[in-house]
Order: C-alpha cells, then sequence, then structure tokens
C-alpha cells in the first residue's frame, strides 16, 4: 500500500485502500495496527519531523489503546474521521511575548482526543458451537472513531 498525507484527506485515501482489501487481509492490517501503532502509522502516512518526534514520545499504553479503537474499526469497516491538524503558525503568534520569543514553549504542544463508539453482535448458527462464523451466523457491527486536535 502507498503512503499517504497525514490530512483528513489522506486518512480517508488510506481508508478506500483498506476497504478494498479482502476481509482476510484487511484483518491482518488490523492485527498490525493494533499491536504496532507506531510502524503502522509511520509506513502508510507520510509525516513530518515533528509528527515523527511527537508520536515517538506517547506511551506504549496510549498507543495499545489507540490500535485497538483503530482496528476496531478498520476490521469492520468503520468510520473514521479526523479533524484538519492545527495552524501552529497562528497559534505560536497568538502565544508570542511580542519579542519574538514565546511565552511558553514552540506551541506545538497538542491534545489528542480519539473517540469511538462501537457495537458488535455476533450470533453463531449454533448457540453450543464453538466453530466461530459460518454461512448461517450473524455478525452486526457498527464502529466509528473520530481524533481531535488541542493546542495547548
Amino acid at each position: 500500500m502507498s503512503q499517504v498525507p497525514f490530512t483528513p484527506e489522506g486518512v480517508q485515501q488510506k481508508l478506500g485502500e483498506l476497504y478494498n482489501l479482502s476481509d482476510a487481509q484487511l484483518l491482518a492490517q488490523a492485527q498490525q495496527l493494533n499491536m504496532n501503532l507506531r510502524p503502522w502509522v509511520e509506513e502508510n502516512f507520510e509525516l513530518n519531523a515533528a509528527q515523527k518526534k511527537y508520536l515517538s514520545k506517547v506511551p506504549e499504553e496510549i498507543l495499545f489503546t489507540w490500535g485497538a479503537q483503530f482496528a476496531a474499526a478498520i476490521a469492520n469497516r468503520g468510520t473514521i474521521t479526523m479533524e484538519p491538524l492545527p495552524d501552529y503558525s497562528s497559534h505560536q503568534a497568538e502565544r508570542s511575548n511580542g519579542n519574538g520569543a514565546n511565552a511558553a514553549g514552540d506551541g506545538r504542544t497538542k491534545e489528542i482526543k480519539v473517540k469511538d463508539e462501537g457495537e458488535t453482535d455476533y450470533k453463531p448458527d449454533d448457540a453450543t458451537s464453538n466453530a466461530g462464523l459460518s454461512a448461517n451466523s450473524m455478525q452486526a457491527t457498527s464502529h466509528k472513531v473520530s481524533i481531535e486536535w488541542k493546542l495547548l
């Protein structure tokens, strides 16, 4: 798969690529994303140096949680939306103390909120069977994940 820009449009382009995969290929991508979010993002999105640096500092527990949220949506061909990235230049100008220096850091610290809502219903064709999905099984899923940014 190709690398795409890390923008709302790039995320939608990547979802288009992913959702054109077979179910087995899509599940493999979701599993990689779940267990190795950082390398998966770096392989699939064009990140600038600041974004790579930020991602490298995210704690493993958060990466694992985000990976699970995104993997659930992707494995079920759910909706993922991303707000546009913040405009750092205007934020830095607002934080300037008048002599060209920033009042408190470089203005790049941001809060990232990953919100998810979802539901997965599974009803095997035989309630006593552990055989998994079959042609008579019913699986209904609905997953939506959104990414929001906030400059601090």
